[in-house]
């Protein structure tokens, strides 16, 4: 389970104290390189479930402004997901995120049932898509869509949250896992240099928690993905600093 919608309230509010800004800054289709996904695909679909049920418990809450932001970190992980199959996988989870985007823009409307129905479709879309699918191909180098940066460390710092808090050894590991994808998908919109090092070291790092965690136990594993988060916070605040004085 998710954390309730009361921490997930408190934790968009520190993330968004730390966050290298509100607007969408990075370079749209300016990586080179091939992405080469770091998360198992059983990660992200428990991931995007978990999300799913996150936008149902703010639509029931009365609250479509915080459903149409989580279905912006639900769309990146849809586009997360769908580099783990080949191009027949990428349609259909395509098709899943224009359902998404659809449900976000719903939501920011703040046409609740509109949104509920939409967000109905995404659970079933959502189930008929396999944890591992067939035919999966390592890289692609299809651009990575834009993304705002908000949505992206809003991501990252929901599934850092429900690690901590979670007491299941294999949502630990998926979570972490998410953490580290994330870091990868941010590497990728962006192409300077300093920027995609200090993804890619934070998404090396959550990627080695998550691979360990079964032999170190769940205490030992939340140390160390605290202690990696850590050092991500510190570089937000340092990138804040900068753009605050540009």
């Amino acid at each position: 389970m998710g954390l309730s919608v009361e921490w997930r309230r408190a934790a968009v509010s520190v993330v968004a104290a730390v966050a290298f800004g509100a607007t969408a800054w990075w370079a749209a289709g300016g990586e080179a390189d091939a992405f080469v996904p770091v998360a198992p695909p059983e990660s992200i679909h428990f991931a995007m479930k978990q999300n799913l049920e996150l936008i149902g418990d703010w639509l029931a809450d009365k609250d479509p402004t915080s459903a149409a932001e989580t279905a912006e970190g639900l769309a990146i992980l849809a586009q997360m997901y769908s580099r783990s199959g080949d191009a027949e996988w990428r349609e259909r989870v395509a098709k899943l995120r224009a359902t998404i985007e659809q449900l976000g823009k719903q939501a920011a409307a703040k046409d609740i049932e509109a949104a509920q129905q939409s967000l109905k479709e995404c659970v079933r879309l959502v189930g008929q898509l396999p944890k591992a699918p067939g035919g999966r191909n390592s890289a692609t180098a299809d651009p990575i869509r834009p993304a705002p940066t908000k949505a992206v460390m809003k991501l990252m710092d929901g599934a850092y949250s429900d690690a901590k808090a979670t007491r299941s050894l294999k949502e630990f590991e998926h979570l972490a896992y998410t953490v580290a994808e994330t870091a990868n998908f941010a590497s990728h919109l962006r192409s300077d240099a300093r920027w995609r090092s200090a993804a890619g070291e934070v998404r090396d790092a959550v990627a080695a928690v998550a691979r360990s965690a079964a032999d170190k136990g769940l205490q030992a594993a939340r140390a160390e993905l605290k202690n990696v988060y850590q050092r991500c916070e510190a570089c937000h605040r340092a990138y804040k600093r900068e753009g605050s004085r540009q």
